[in-house]
């Protein structure tokens, strides 16, 4: 029987799950179950998740300034409908002086980190044209997981990026260097897979 893992360990970072006294891990975030011996069965000493978890729903997240009601929580709510823009409160939303805004997701452990997905206002907003993803364990140095260009823009406002290699981390960062435009995301998802 194949067994079905719906979260990621990775060794030397903090463990998902307890051992119960029948010798079954427990992953006590997501109620799953399997033999205490799975690691046995796990690629290079890393499980993938088998089901689509986004990891930074419902986590904390920060960015550079706050305006009009773009609270940085907006976009790990898990609201993605077309609806959604800054004037609802249904997206984050910067200032728009100063070169340099990023919003940031902190996931609270590391994690395998093979896709990200933004979610833009609209289809065809430049306004995250350059903007770099990037993964990190320790929110000092990140890792480019991809830079979004005007051609992920112009196609549809869900915009999913492939890291060209897994990453591991905790937090995930998106930034732009450009000056007179505000930062603003209505939906960031994270997935192993």
């Amino acid at each position: 029987m194949e067994q079905r893992y719906d979260y990621v360990h990775v060794p030397g970072c903090a463990p998902l799950r307890t051992v119960d006294p029948a010798g079954i891990l427990i992953d006590e975030e997501h109620g799953a179950t399997l033999p205490a011996d799975y690691t046995q069965n796990a690629i290079s000493g890393i499980t993938f998740s088998s089901e689509l978890i986004n990891f930074a729903y419902g986590k904390t997240a920060t960015q550079t300034h706050i305006v009009g009601g773009g609270e940085p929580d907006h976009a790990v709510d898990g609201e993605t409908g077309y609806l959604q823009d800054v004037s609802s409160g249904g997206c984050t939303s910067t200032k728009t002086k100063g070169k340099t805004k990023w919003w940031k997701v902190d996931m609270e452990m590391d994690y395998i980190v093979k896709y990200v997905v933004v979610y833009n206002t609209e289809i065809n907003n430049s306004v995250l044209n350059d903007a770099i993803v990037g993964v990190s364990r320790d929110d000092i140095t990140y890792d480019t997981c991809d830079i979004i260009t005007s051609d992920m823009v112009s196609t549809s406002r869900v915009i999913v990026m492939e890291c060209d290699h897994v990453m591991v981390g905790r937090y995930v960062k998106v930034t732009i260097n450009k000056q007179g435009i505000s930062l603003t995301l209505c939906e960031v998802e994270v997935y192993d897979q």
